[in-house]
């Protein structure tokens, strides 16, 4: 589960890093628009992942004391 958390770290620095490059000229603003919603599609898929091992670990049973 943290790597899934530090990939969306990661993506998020992407998204930065594609916004900083289109204001300096390096990336055309259709490219970067293109860019980010795949980053955005990516950002939905770990997201969906994390919801589904969270739901994992609450139903497993818990261990009786």
């Amino acid at each position: 589960m943290q790597f899934l958390f530090r990939a969306r770290g990661s993506l998020l620095e992407l998204e930065t890093q594609i916004t900083i490059g289109q204001e300096l000229g390096y990336v055309e603003l259709e490219d970067g628009k293109r860019l980010i919603n795949l980053a955005a599609e990516v950002g939905r898929m770990l997201n969906g992942m994390v919801n589904t091992f969270q739901t994992l670990i609450n139903s497993e049973p818990q261990p009786k004391t």
